[in-house]
């Protein structure tokens, strides 16, 4: 269970390769296309999850840029169902995706995704 407001900022030598990050990537992916616009599929994930998984997959690589796109996407989708944005901002959600945008201050979809998850994260 991973306390999203410990989120690193910076990639040590030893985290994910490649190859895992391209992994982590296709996986925040299918969860997303899975996510949107289904709210039963939303919560079966968030119950099952969902909010940890991303987050962990996310923390594998956080300077990946398509790994924390495709996060902050479905952890926006996710946290469209109201449990599922509670246990999200409770864990530290809105920190992350500070950090997100912070480790790619010149990517135009990275900052796009993490603000659309701030947006609904602030619909509480």
């Amino acid at each position: 269970h991973r306390d999203l407001h410990s989120f690193p900022t910076r990639r040590s030598s030893d985290l994910a390769s490649t190859a895992d990050a391209k992994a982590q990537h296709a996986g925040c992916y299918s969860l997303w296309k899975l996510l949107y616009g289904n709210a039963g599929q939303r919560r079966a994930i968030a119950a099952a999850g969902g909010v940890n998984a991303i987050a962990d997959a996310m923390a594998s690589d956080p300077l990946d840029v398509e790994l924390q796109e495709t996060g902050c996407a479905a952890l926006a989708s996710l946290v469209i169902d109201a449990g599922a944005a509670r246990d999200a901002a409770g864990a530290g959600a809105v920190t992350m995706a500070i950090s997100v945008m912070k480790n790619h201050p010149g990517n135009a979809s990275v900052q796009s995704a993490a603000l659309v998850l701030l947006a609904n994260l602030s619909a509480l």
